[in-house]
């Protein structure tokens, strides 16, 4: 059983599989003219696709700044060029309000780099920033 196991571990370790996003991320969407905190917490199950949520702080709205959250869907992983993208809902409308493109910069995937834009009503873009997120927990450790 001994000898089975690390063999497992050993083919797993040859073959380049890669940690999954599962956890915890914070870091900052750098959006022209003002930056807004995000929060993320990944969920990336064994067929490649993302679940989860998105927060982001600051958003100005009528009565101040809040924060917005967004359910992560259509959230698919490319672990051949090191690539995830996905929509956020955050309201009940059928168009996404935010959509994602991130890349990930190394093989303990501590750091996620990408675009986020965010999208009207009618489908059309509003803004595009850049986001830059870091791990902040990992529970596979």
């Amino acid at each position: 059983m001994i000898r089975s196991l690390a063999l497992l571990c050993l083919l797993a370790a040859a073959g380049g599989c890669r940690p999954l996003l599962d956890g915890g991320w914070e870091g900052t969407a750098a959006c022209p003219g003002e930056a807004y905190p995000i929060s993320a917490i990944f969920d990336e199950t064994k067929d490649g696709e993302i679940e989860g949520v998105v927060y982001i702080e600051g958003i100005n709205i009528i009565i101040g700044d809040v924060i917005v959250r967004g359910d992560i869907d259509n959230g698919e992983v490319d672990p051949d060029n090191g690539s995830f993208s996905f929509d956020l809902q955050t309201d009940t409308e059928p168009l996404a309000d935010f959509t994602v493109d991130m890349e990930y910069n190394n093989d303990e995937l501590s750091e996620l780099t990408g675009d986020i834009d965010q999208i009207d009503d009618n489908g059309e873009l509003v803004q595009s920033c850049n986001l830059d997120l870091d791990r902040t927990s990992d529970p596979t450790n």
